[in-house]
């Protein structure tokens, strides 16, 4: 025993230890004990509970010292719950009493506030809260909050000011004392920040030479890898890619680990919308942006930033905005590793319209008014409201299990039979309008559809499925607008698969509906004679597509209103046009495509608006897509084609 060891042993044994008295329960130290030790253990809810009881309701009063010390943790423990509103409005009302002898916790409150600003979006006024943190910081000779605050400052401007970050980055990066203060492993992310602000400010030569110091303080390029290394290659590749230097990008792109994921299909399942081109909101097609984000376990986006923006001002902000409203399906995320939720990086832009209106939105209307007549809460109106395993509404076989019910059948993208069977079950025993056994049927179609593999095999298998279920229930509701809808679902697959033959009489079964069930201008109807004329041109028959396309009442640019996704007539992409480089690198890759449709059926307009993993697959999928061919959409020399058309490619290598 060495001599310190023996002195502390002997200590213990000649000194009694003096007892803390503890706080009477119920007394309000006891409750900020409790508090502040929830606090120290990460249980935010708890800490938000005891802190909250302890302050005054009234907000008009201004807090006392220690109050205000309270504040700030409540503050602190708000925004790691994500509740940003709450986070800055009580961060505020700290800072307000706070004086200046409590430095640490006005630190603490200035930057509780700019971060909570930063993950909601916020990034001018994220920027300017981290700047007064760092004042605050750099006043009380705090190095470790001033290193924070200026990481944080740089996170929150990079796509709106990149000089300003390159400049305060330098300055950290060039100060002998700070630089001893930032450790060996946070050293190397502090470099790739200064790396993106080269990239975002159009210095490439500078970015390179920060990106590769960074490379080299994380480890080099080897097979193990973390979060923080991931991050770094994949910025690594940007620069890369910016500089025409396809070949580096591959190669720090394979060193992430990207693009060789087992399965990717669920990468494009997300249950979101990117920015619409506008000049008012000032985001063009040309515009680029990469973001880099993480998925919770539940499928929601729990944080999204611009990494990289052809422009600087608010482009980067509005995709990261856009991004972080995702959802993905949970059940789909089942078998993902949590590495590649929490590492994720797409190159995005703009589409060029909003989501039209759904053709089912009468449907899901009627059976939400039938189920809230029976005093069910719906929630959304429709099959992609995500719903967990343990949910416990899955556990009822009565009307309140309905919506849980269609949301677990709308997600597992399998034809499950259990659930089928419950739905059935329930729909039976509570006599459900057709509004709910159509549902249904179109549900399992969309299963059994998603199962198969390419544009037209997929139709078919929609075709195929509700060929299997639409004439009994045409023949239990012969004159419902569910029929109709449900008709005109399946003449759509049916002329996907190029069955133009097929889909006439069914498109002529929707116009047949009665007007009292499906009025004149019911986007059902028009959308059926927009089909049946387009269908009657390519069967040869002149004389009826212009009747039909006259009594559709549609004009050049209205038919983008209706998803009435056009007629395919050739949309394969072949092995021969998997790019060579994705090849000898063995990338496999999602893309999502926006393009606009000719008069001539031919494509143009064609943009990458998703690329997974970033830029690797999007020019050569653009160029297939301009291969595309459709339906002409012009009958009588009137078109009728849409716009902002989009397809998304899965890129698999065969084996």
């Amino acid at each position: 025993m060495t001599n310190l060891l023996r002195f502390a042993s002997l200590c213990a044994l000649l000194f009694t230890p003096i007892a803390v008295e503890a706080a009477p329960p119920g007394s309000r130290q006891a409750v900020y004990d409790t508090a502040q030790a929830a606090f120290d253990r990460d249980d935010w809810n708890g800490a938000i509970a005891g802190f909250t009881s302890l302050l005054p309701k009234e907000h008009g009063r201004p807090l006392q010292t220690s109050e205000a010390v309270i504040a700030t943790r409540l503050a602190n423990a708000l925004f790691q719950v994500g509740r940003y509103g709450e986070a800055r409005a009580t961060a505020a009302r700290a800072l307000a009493a706070l004086p200046d002898f409590q430095a640490a916790s006005r630190i603490e409150a200035l930057r509780t506030s700019a971060s909570a600003a930063r993950y909601a979006f916020d990034y001018a006024d994220a920027a300017a809260g981290y700047r007064r943190a760092y004042a605050a910081a750099e006043k009380a000779g705090d190095t470790g909050s001033m290193i924070d605050t200026t990481a944080g400052f740089a996170i929150a401007a990079m796509t709106i000011d990149p000089v300003a970050v390159g400049h305060d980055l330098d300055a950290l990066l060039n100060d002998k004392t700070m630089l001893a203060s930032i450790g060996k492993a946070d050293l190397p992310t502090i470099e790739d920040l200064r790396a993106r602000a080269a990239i975002n400010a159009g210095d490439s030569e500078t970015a390179l030479k920060w990106i590769d110091r960074a490379i080299d303080h994380s480890g080099g390029l080897t097979t193990q890898i973390n979060t923080s290394q991931a991050t770094i290659r994949n910025d690594a590749a940007i620069v890369s890619s910016l500089r025409k230097d396809d070949e580096s990008a591959r190669k720090y792109l394979t060193y992430t680990g990207a693009g060789h994921l087992k399965d990717m299909r669920w990468i494009g399942r997300y249950d979101g919308e990117l920015p619409v081109c506008s000049t008012f909101t000032d985001v063009r097609p040309s515009d680029n942006v990469v973001v880099q984000f993480t998925i919770a376990d539940d499928g929601h986006v729990a944080t999204a930033l611009p990494v990289y923006a052809s422009r600087t001002g608010t482009l980067g902000e509005t995709f990261a905005r856009a991004v972080g409203s995702w959802r993905w399906n949970p059940d789909l995320l089942k078998g993902v590793n949590g590495f590649w939720r929490a590492t994720l990086v797409l190159q995005l832009r703009c589409q060029s319209r909003p989501r039209p209106d759904g053709l089912d939105k009468p449907i899901w209307a009627a059976f939400t008014r039938w189920l809230q007549a029976h005093d069910v809460d719906a929630g959304a109106d429709d099959s992609d409201s995500f719903v967990a395993t343990n949910d416990p509404r899955l556990q009822q076989d009565d009307i309140a299990a309905l919506p849980a019910l269609f949301g677990r059948f709308g997600q597992n993208h399998t034809s499950d039979p259990d659930i089928a069977a419950r739905l059935q079950r329930v729909l039976a025993a509570n006599a459900a309008p057709a509004s709910g056994y159509a549902l249904m049927i179109s549900i399992d179609a969309d299963n059994r559809a998603w199962a198969a593999e390419g544009v037209r095999l997929a139709a078919r298998a929609r075709a195929s499925a509700l060929a299997a279920a639409v004439p009994a229930f045409r023949a239990r509701y012969p004159d419902d607008i569910a029929t109709a809808w449900l008709d005109l679902q399946w003449a759509l697959a049916l002329e996907d698969s190029g069955d133009f033959k097929g889909a006439q009489p069914l498109l002529e079964s929707v116009q047949a509906t009665s007007l009292s069930q499906l009025p004149e201008d019911a986007p059902i109807r028009r959308v059926a004679m927009l089909h049946a004329a387009l269908s009657a041109g390519k069967l040869g028959d002149a004389a009826a597509a212009q009747t039909h396309l006259a009594a559709s009442g549609l004009n050049a640019d209205q038919c983008s209103l209706f998803d009435t996704h056009p007629i395919p007539s050739s949309v394969a992409i072949s092995s021969s046009q998997f790019p060579n480089e994705a090849l000898r690198w063995r990338f496999e890759g999602y893309v999502r495509e926006a393009f606009d449709i000719a008069d001539d059926g031919r494509v143009t307009n064609v943009r990458t608006i998703v690329s997974y993993p970033p830029f690797v697959f999007g020019p050569s999928t653009e160029q297939a897509v301009r291969g595309f061919r459709y339906v002409p959409p012009t009958i009588g020399g009137q078109s009728v084609g849409c716009s902002g058309e989009t397809q998304s490619v899965n890129y698999r290598i065969p084996g």
